[in-house]
């Protein structure tokens, strides 16, 4: 990963990401530390956090991040996305899959939260491909924390993921442990530059409509070690 500067973002932007977490009040979260990725060292100036929820979906994920003044951030450049996974690391986030900000509209198209087609993109090996029978359509990175439980989890640390849009476990009984739902990540443009989340670097310019996808969340026994198995059905060809 290459170095990126992080600056302590303005009291404004601390407090509206802070009040994520209690805008999903139904599910234990934890907001970490928001970090600006500074413009004066090529950045765009914007705020990124990363909310811990193991429950949320993709659409309750966006709902509380528009509602503390952005969106799910989005990934417009190999830099933004070295930075991402630097708030990622900086925060300790714990192993498992983050939402951000990227739909599939339809088979094969993926946009930003603007409806924009990604000119940037950070796939995990093998994927995206649509592994489960309702629709792979949400966007998600996978995270690593420690120790990975397979060996493909180092390989797969930090790349995307495309994911029904409850999340995982969602019909699959043994999901590694980098694709469960873990959390979120919310990006708050800098002051001057237009409400909701996406950056300058290529990412989206806020608001938007959802993507038009159902939402589903089930629990089911998780663990680990039928992580191979798992990714070796994800890889099927569609």
């Amino acid at each position: 990963m290459s170095r990126t500067a992080f600056t302590r973002p303005r009291a404004a932007g601390v407090a509206a990401l802070a009040s994520a977490a209690a805008l999903l009040a139904f599910a234990p979260t934890a907001p970490a530390s928001p970090v600006t990725w500074d413009a004066g060292a090529g950045g765009n100036g914007n705020t990124y956090d990363v909310i811990v929820d193991n429950a949320a979906s993709w659409d309750a994920a966006r709902a509380a991040a528009q509602a503390a003044g952005g969106d799910l951030a989005t990934i417009g450049s190999a830099a933004e996305q070295s930075f991402v996974e630097g708030v990622l690391t900086s925060n300790n986030a714990p192993t498992g899959s983050y939402w951000f900000g990227i739909g599939e509209t339809s088979e094969g198209v993926w946009v930003d939260n603007t409806g924009k087609t990604l000119g940037f993109t950070h796939w995990a090996p093998g994927e995206p491909n649509n592994h489960n029978t309702s629709g792979e359509n949400a966007g998600a990175i996978l995270w690593t924390n420690g120790t990975p439980g397979d060996a493909g989890a180092a390989e797969r640390k930090g790349g995307w993921n495309d994911a029904v849009r409850g999340g995982y476990p969602d019909g699959i009984t043994f999901p590694p442990a980098d694709a469960l739902r873990a959390g979120f990540l919310v990006e708050i443009q800098a002051e001057g530059t237009g409400g909701g989340g996406g950056g300058t670097d290529g990412g989206g310019d806020g608001g938007g409509a959802s993507v038009p996808l159902p939402a589903a969340v089930f629990a089911f026994p998780v663990t680990a070690v039928f992580a191979a198995m798992f990714y070796r059905r994800m890889r099927r060809v569609r």
